[in-house]
């Protein structure tokens, strides 16, 4: 990674940071899960930017598909008006079911004799999540947009290419491998252990860091906080590093 796409990184990174208050707020516990979403965002970046400064970026790209799909949902949630409950808790509703699940198989395979109080647990999470729609007339659990509509929604469809190329490699299509194969003479190949290619790191950087200024935006109007003035002038910034990488990059 150039020492000037580090520099940008890192800024954006601080600058998502530096958007949340600093003093003890109360919230809905629905917004909790929308904080827990959004520092998951800037966890997923920086660790983005630690394995394209090593030249992973394969690995990158898988963390990033991850973000993509955080930034979508947070600018879902901004624009969900009267639904943003429905949909925030239909999505805590069916990690509880996703969790009652990992634990079901555990003791499946005989890992975790005592699974039923986990399970027993979620549930009455599950319960308790019913009992808030209730109070608070949240009506029928939501769904979230696949990756896709929301991306045609967002202005970002030019993006979820790369973000299906991301999901190839995370469940082990030779894709994995397009940017680490080069073919010698007309018989033999070389395969590299990473890829070093200036293009492909800084598209990766750039697909992730617009997912995270997305959902830093998003987040700040979801609970009304301010945007550093400068905030906007990221994603020009990001623009120049494209019109400035060479070519071959993802896309």
């Amino acid at each position: 990674m150039k020492p000037s796409e580090s520099k940008l990184f890192t800024e954006i990174i601080n600058a998502a940071i530096s958007i949340a208050p600093d003093t003890e707020i109360k919230l809905p516990i629905t917004d909790t899960f929308v904080l827990g979403s959004y520092w998951r965002s800037i966890s997923l970046f920086r660790g983005v930017v630690e394995l394209l400064k090593s030249n992973l970026s394969e690995e990158a790209l898988i963390l990033s598909r991850s973000l993509f799909t955080e930034s979508m949902r947070l600018m879902e949630i901004s624009q969900a008006d009267k639904r943003r409950g429905s949909l925030i808790l239909g999505w805590a509703n069916q990690s509880y079911n996703e969790i009652k699940g990992l634990f079901l198989e555990a003791h499946r395979l005989g890992l975790d004799p005592d699974a039923e109080k986990v399970v027993t647990h979620y549930e009455q999470q599950q319960q308790k999540l019913q009992n808030y729609a209730r109070r608070h007339s949240v009506g029928r659990f939501g769904k979230f947009r696949p990756e896709g509509d929301a991306a045609k929604r967002f202005g970002r469809q030019d993006d979820y290419w790369t973000f299906l190329l991301s999901h190839a490699m995370v469940h082990g299509s030779d894709a994995a491998y397009v940017f680490r194969r080069k073919k010698i003479g007309e018989s033999a190949i070389t395969l590299f252990p990473n890829t070093n290619d200036p293009a492909i790191v800084a598209s990766v950087g750039i697909f992730a860091a617009k997912s995270l200024l997305d959902g830093a935006k998003a987040t700040a109007q979801i609970f009304s906080w301010s945007l550093p003035a400068h905030f906007d002038s990221f994603y020009e910034r990001l623009e120049s590093l494209v019109e400035r990488k060479d070519t071959g990059g993802i896309t």
